[in-house]
């Protein structure tokens, strides 16, 4: 699939992937690829292995501990409760300053894989074996105790997945709920009532033995029918999609799985399964190491716009000198971000984050010209002028720019960011509303003395990046690239436009919408030119090329500099 369907830079992607699951370090290689221009996860197929590179690196781990457990005479369940709790604290500490290596760690998904491990030996031993060490006796519960604690487990299970969502910072204290719910559901045996009577049906257990074979079939088949019809499959889609891994694990189970698990010539099997996983470890190095081989027939079709791959576009060294990732509010000043290029002449003061660091490549430019001092203050990942960002840096940046603009009081300040981020992001820490947020700073500013502030509304944004999406629903079709389109367009993004034009503004505030000036009833504005090496509006969902910043600032913000 990812031969046919995958362009260069994605199947380099999968190749990497690949080498990286066949040697079970799939996690940490998503910690380092995690950012701020990082591909979507549902475009990644073998996301989902990160889980068993955690599983596999505890598996290594786990018995050279318990060695030297053995080895030093250590209480064994008294070794085990210290590592979890450290484990623990480690995730719950770092899941704040960074939720994409806590939630990808070994070191700090390890606890969960312990409680597993206490589980097994409080079973296997019973009570005793807490204090007085190993011991046959089983745990005396009764029936009805049992009964409560599967129920209550199995709540606990049912609860996290109506409220743990992509809004949540996981694992964090949250992965309690699974943890407690799971450890309880096992805890209570096979002869508690909920647990005979639901989980031990025959269905549940035909699920249960299939289960491994559908884990690793079910996310590959819905990224490949998301990115094959670029946007979200329609339910009906995914509905067959599961049914066709239902299908692929059943065959999986008995066709791999039993063959090589039981019968003879174990070692023999053994040995073959590790030269076969040599050579899809070196298989998928080197599909990175070409490129994704741009010799297939995708790769040729993809060449009329496979320079937007760039995920920095065309900006300048200049562009990014106020433009930063992961730097602190102090990084401003130390780069001269105040600097006044015509002393005493009006100030143009932009914040935001990336978005407004790619409209600046076109918008510097303009105020020079215009002879205007031009101040930036972009930060990736922030919500701009959220004053309560649960984010230490990302608060302080926001405090910086309001300071700087009451205490310098430029002409003009300009407003671009992705306002639609915040209103998913676990990284938000205000009760009200972004787009409430955006309306109070503007009346501070203007409160302040700023004569004009330009509140540059919610740009139309893609599914996936709008150089793929032309080219999987035009090029790919045979169809020639429209100048506009609504195929693969973003309908959250018109959702905020609509949300921050509502807003009554104060005297002096503008709001300009970005929707109203690229879009009309034949669509979004995609090219803005005959070159399509250098005029597609965007190079991924929703960042400027040079030529779209150029278009934008020329034909909408420059009427606003006055």
């Amino acid at each position: 699939m990812g031969w046919i369907e995958l362009f260069p830079d994605e199947y380099k992607q999968l190749g990497k992937h690949i080498s990286a699951s066949a040697v079970f370090v799939m996690n940490l290689f998503l910690i380092k690829e995690s950012g701020y221009f990082d591909n979507a996860v549902n475009t990644k197929p073998l996301l989902h292995i990160w889980s068993l590179g955690v599983e596999e690196q505890f598996y290594i781990a786990w018995p050279l501990i318990l060695w030297v457990v053995y080895k030093f005479r250590i209480n064994i369940i008294a070794a085990v409760v210290f590592f979890v709790g450290v484990s623990f604290t480690l995730n719950v500490d770092n899941i704040s300053s960074n939720s994409v290596s806590t939630f990808y760690s070994p070191q700090t998904r390890a606890w969960e894989l312990l409680v597993g491990a206490v589980l097994a030996h409080i079973i296997l031993h019973g009570a005793h074996a807490v204090v007085d060490g190993p011991s046959k006796a089983r745990i005396p519960v009764s029936a009805t105790a049992r009964n409560i604690l599967s129920i209550v487990g199995i709540l606990l299970v049912v609860a996290g997945f109506l409220v743990i969502d992509g809004g949540r910072k996981f694992p964090g204290w949250w992965a309690v709920m699974p943890v407690a719910g799971t450890f309880l559901m096992i805890f209570a045996g096979p002869g508690a009532w909920l647990n005979r009577m639901v989980l031990g049906r025959r269905l549940m257990v035909w699920f249960g033995t299939i289960s491994f074979p559908l884990y690793l079939w079910h996310w590959p088949l819905l990224v490949f029918a998301r990115i094959v019809g670029d946007e979200t499959p329609p339910p009906l889609v995914r509905a067959g999609v599961l049914l066709g891994a239902i299908l692929l694990a059943w065959l999986t189970y008995r066709l791999v799985e039993r063959p090589f698990r039981f019968g003879g010539h174990g070692h023999r099997k053994a040995i073959v399964l590790m030269l076969l996983m040599g050579v899809v470890a070196v298989g998928g190095y080197d599909t990175w190491k070409r490129d994704g081989l741009t010799f297939r027939p995708i790769s040729k079709r993809a060449e009329i716009l496979s320079h937007y791959d760039n995920r920095f576009g065309d900006m300048a060294k200049e562009d990014f000198r106020c433009f930063f990732y992961s730097e602190p509010a102090s990084t401003y000043a130390e780069h001269g971000c105040d600097r006044e290029d015509f002393p005493g002449k009006p100030t143009v003061f932009v914040a935001g984050n990336s978005f407004s660091a790619y409209l600046s490549q076109a918008l510097r430019p303009l105020v020079a010209a215009k002879g205007l001092n031009f101040v930036q203050y972009s930060a990736a990942f922030c919500n701009v002028l959220l004053l309560n960002d649960k984010r230490e840096r990302c608060r302080d940046i926001s405090s910086l720019i309001l300071a700087r603009i009451k205490e310098e009081k430029p002409d003009t300040v300009i407003l671009f960011a992705n306002y639609a981020i915040p209103g998913t992001s676990p990284e938000y820490g205000d009760d009200v509303p972004y787009d409430e947020v955006i309306l109070r700073r503007t009346e501070e500013i203007r409160e302040a003395g700023v004569r004009k502030v330009i509140v540059l509304g919610m740009i139309p944004t893609w599914e996936s990046d709008l150089p793929k999406v032309l080219l999987r629903r035009f090029v790919a079709k045979r169809q020639n690239i429209p100048a506009r389109t609504y195929d693969g367009i973003n309908k959250q993004s018109f959702e905020w436009d609509e949300k921050l034009r509502s807003k009554k503004y104060p005297d002096g505030v503008i709001y300009v919408s970005l929707k109203d000036a690229l879009c009309n009833e034949q669509g979004c504005l995609a090219v803005v030119g005959p070159d399509l090496k250098t005029d597609v509006l965007q190079f991924d969902y929703g960042h400027l090329t040079k030529a779209g910043a150029g278009y934008i600032v020329r034909n909408i913000v420059s009427q606003y500099l006055n």
